[in-house]
């Protein structure tokens, strides 16, 4: 079974280390997937549709898919194995869905440029989510445009590294931190 996803936040751990927050779309689970800094800029501009003076990474990608005539229907997080997740781009080209093995991060990079859903195994959810009453008024949700709150004296800036600090192994489920 498969749990629609939409992009919740980005934040850092205490390492300075992105996280891409993916929140369940009809519950309260949260998807945290730490990805690198290029990815997580990346996601970052998509969901600001920023422009750019050159093509960067994911916009040639997604330029490539449209040029074929192709389109991307989904990507899907489906595996979580030694503390890494894997994800699937679901690609429809020539009137057949291909499935291709990718990052999350980048996937979710594609998927914010191109407005497809996201979506996670249950599985995956089971194993790693956290319910977002974990993070209440630590992290911000982005607005129901895709950008960030603006900042202001009555929006609470992120304090994740109160949240990363606060947090319990049983918050993650069962998740085997290793």
């Amino acid at each position: 079974m498969e749990c629609e996803l939409t992009v919740f936040g980005l934040a850092l751990d205490s390492n300075n280390s992105p996280i891409v927050l993916l929140k369940e779309r009809d519950g309260d689970r949260i998807l945290p997937i730490w990805i690198g800094h290029f990815e997580a800029h990346s996601i970052a501009w998509g969901l600001e549709n920023t422009p750019m003076h050159r093509p960067m990474t994911h916009d040639l990608m997604l330029q490539i898919v449209e040029a074929m005539e192709a389109r991307i229907e989904k990507i899907v997080v489906h595996d979580l194995k030694d503390n890494t997740f894997f994800a699937k781009i679901h690609l429809w080209f020539e009137n057949n869905t291909m499935e291709i093995d990718a990052r999350p991060s980048d996937s979710i990079a594609l998927a914010v440029r191109c407005k497809c859903p996201i979506y996670a195994h249950e599985k995956v959810m089971k194993e790693s989510s956290i319910d977002s009453s974990a993070i209440e008024g630590i992290v911000q949700p982005l607005s129901t445009s895709g950008k960030p709150p603006k900042a202001s004296e009555e929006t609470p800036q992120v304090d994740i590294k109160r949240f990363l600090q606060n947090i319990k192994p049983e918050d993650f489920g069962n998740y085997d931190i290793k």
